[in-house]
């Protein structure tokens, strides 16, 4: 029995017919009463029902109710405290629902398949928003320097799949972190009118680029540093964002503290609460101004 196809069949069934609210207002022995039909129904599909297993079969099923019940209230709660709802469970990747194709330098293409465990939508003022769940029975550490190397793009891959998919939608888009453009993608983000088209958020901070000589990127050169205290042109970042019409709130994604092992951002350690926020409030002003400046310099792309 593979316990991780148990687990997503369990949610799926859960959340599909009952919904994260009222799965939140049922007590314990009411959540695994609905746990252990569930269970007998996936094990009279997958196995013939439960009646010729020995005990360490049954055993190992009431073990996994335990621990679904646990993830499944965690999940309950977590949906309840946000706007987000379940829309989709086993989202097909790469067949007629999703399409996602690739293509390849040398012409060819390399088409992706799949499924998501689920998709969750929220709308607010008037705007749709996505997120990509995957569950993961194991550990599963995300660390961006994997997906950097080409490994680890199993959730990547599904929200371009998703994206792809609506990129004729008007209430879907993308969020623009120009920190991340500078020491990971080193190419302007915004180029493909795709993209720039489709911005609706931003995370503006500022880093010091690349920091391994060879090139080499690692998480770590991801500082959130204040702007103007990195390399990144906050003009050229006012100009694009107005190149492309951007007319919603500029979001700043800073920290006082990055990493442990980097002293750039040491400085900011030294700075009561007060101080740092208000430097931080000057500086975003700066390019705020610089932003509206901008506008009205240039006539946006159409």
């Amino acid at each position: 029995m593979q316990y991780g196809s148990l687990i997503h069949y369990l949610f799926e069934k859960i959340f599909m017919q009952e919904g994260s609210s009222r799965v939140a207002q049922m007590n314990d022995e009411e959540l695994m009463t609905l746990i252990l039909s569930l269970i007998d129904a996936y094990a009279q599909e997958n196995f013939g029902g439960q009646g010729d297993k020995g005990a360490r079969f049954r055993s190992v099923l009431m073990r996994t109710a335990r621990s679904a019940a646990i993830l499944v209230r965690h999940v309950a709660q977590e949906l309840c405290q946000s706007q987000f709802s379940p829309v989709g469970f086993e989202q097909e990747v790469g067949g007629e629902q999703v399409p996602l194709t690739i293509p390849l330098p040398d012409g060819r293409q390399v088409r992706m398949t799949g499924s998501i465990d689920r998709v969750d939508a929220m709308t607010q003022n008037g705007r749709q928003y996505v997120r990509v769940i995957d569950y993961k029975t194991g550990r599963k550490k995300f660390q961006l320097s994997d997906v950097l190397h080409g490994l680890n793009l199993q959730m990547l891959i599904y929200l371009a799949a998703l994206l792809e998919h609506f990129k004729d939608d008007p209430n879907v888009g993308l969020c623009w972190d120009s920190g991340h453009e500078t020491c990971y993608s080193q190419r302007d983000l915004l180029a493909e009118p795709w993209h720039g088209a489709k911005l609706m958020a931003t995370h503006l901070n500022d880093n010091l680029g690349i920091r391994d000589f060879y090139g080499k990127r690692a998480g770590d050169d991801d500082l959130h540093l204040l702007p103007f205290d990195g390399i990144v042109d906050w003009q050229d970042v006012a100009s694009r964002l107005n190149r492309w019409n951007y007319s919603d709130i500029l979001m700043f994604e800073l920290k006082p503290r990055t990493n442990p092992l980097r002293p750039e951002s040491y400085a900011y350690t030294r700075m009561s609460p007060e101080e740092y926020v208000t430097s931080a409030y000057m500086r975003c002003c700066r390019v705020a101004a610089m932003f509206i400046r901008a506008k009205s310099a240039q006539a946006p792309l159409k």
